[in-house]
C-alpha cells in the first residue's frame, strides 16, 4: 500500500490523495498487528458470542483498522478523481460510493452483530482493492505527467 502510495504522488502528484493512501496503509498494519477477537464460531472452537469485554487489541483492530482506514481510503478516492480524466475519474467516484455504501452497511451490521457481517466486510474490501489494482495498472501502464 506504501508503494502504491509513492507511486500515485509521482503520477499525479496530489499530496493530500498520498497521505490518505499512507493513513489506510498504515490502518492496514495495524488490523494486521492487532488482531480482533475471537467470535461466532471463527476460528473454529471459538465462542459463538462476543465477550462482554472486547480486549484492547480488539478496540484497536476495530477503530484503527476499521473507520480511521476506510474513511480515510474513501477520501483519496474523492482526492484522486480531480486528478484523473474520462473513464477513470468516474470509476474512482463510483468506487468511492460504494465503498462508502459498503462501509455504512458494515457498520450497521457490525452493531446488530449479524452473521453475515464478515461477507458484507470482505465486500468493502474487494471494491477497494480492485480500484487499487487496476488504477495501479493503470497508472504504470499510461503514465501521467502531473
Amino acid at each position: 500500500m506504501f508503494a502504491f502510495a509513492v507511486g500515485v504522488d509521482r503520477s499525479l502528484g496530489t499530496t493530500v490523495g498520498t497521505v490518505l493512501l499512507v493513513i489506510f496503509g498504515f490502518g492496514m498494519a495495524v488490523a494486521g498487528v492487532f488482531v480482533p477477537d475471537a467470535v461466532r464460531g471463527y476460528p473454529p472452537g471459538a465462542p459463538t458470542q462476543p465477550s462482554a469485554k472486547p480486549t484492547w487489541q480488539h478496540q484497536v483492530h476495530g477503530v484503527v483498522g476499521g473507520p480511521i482506514a476506510f474513511l480515510a481510503l474513501l477520501g483519496a478516492c474523492l482526492t484522486l478523481a480531480g486528478q484523473l480524466q474520462g473513464f477513470w475519474r468516474w470509476y474512482t467516484v463510483l468506487t468511492a460510493i460504494a465503498g462508502l455504501g459498503m462501509t455504512i452497511w458494515t457498520a450497521l451490521a457490525y452493531q446488530r452483530d449479524a452473521a453475515h457481517t464478515g461477507l458484507i466486510q470482505r465486500g468493502l474490501i474487494a471494491v477497494y482493492w480492485s480500484w487499487i489494482v487496476v488504477l495501479g495498472i493503470h497508472l504504470v501502464m499510461n503514465p501521467v505527467q502531473p
